[in-house]
């Protein structure tokens, strides 16, 4: 898989989610079935910690393998807690024969809230 730069926005105290369909070069839709994945957003790509790390296995991302589908998701208590500014993620996908693909990267950039709870 070729790597794609990909900008993503998030908007502080709501909900995130993002779909992506990956396909081969025929446009058939690879099956990702027993795949894994995994996102960290840090300040700067050198950076030591992340503001958010988004796996299959803490729901953040979820793969739908027949479809070749991956949705990214954040819910909004967590996004309400992120700085405005812009980051930098990629996105890792894992085969079950531990090949490792990196098909996503770029700026994640979140967005101030204006309306919020009291």
């Amino acid at each position: 898989m070729k790597p794609v730069k990909r900008n993503l926005e998030c908007w502080q105290g709501k909900t995130f989610e993002q779909i992506y369909f990956f396909k081969d070069t025929d446009n058939v839709a690879i099956d990702m079935s027993d795949w894994t994945a995994r996102i960290q957003v840090r300040t700067a790509i050198d950076a030591a910690t992340y503001i958010v790390e988004l796996t299959t296995e803490n729901g953040g991302i979820i793969i739908d393998g027949e479809a070749g589908k991956v949705t990214l998701f954040i819910d909004d208590a967590t996004t309400s807690s992120f700085a405005p500014g812009s980051y930098k993620y990629d996105l890792e996908l894992e085969t079950p024969l531990e090949k490792v693909y990196g098909p996503l990267y770029g700026s994640f950039k979140v967005k101030a809230e204006v309306t919020r709870s009291a």
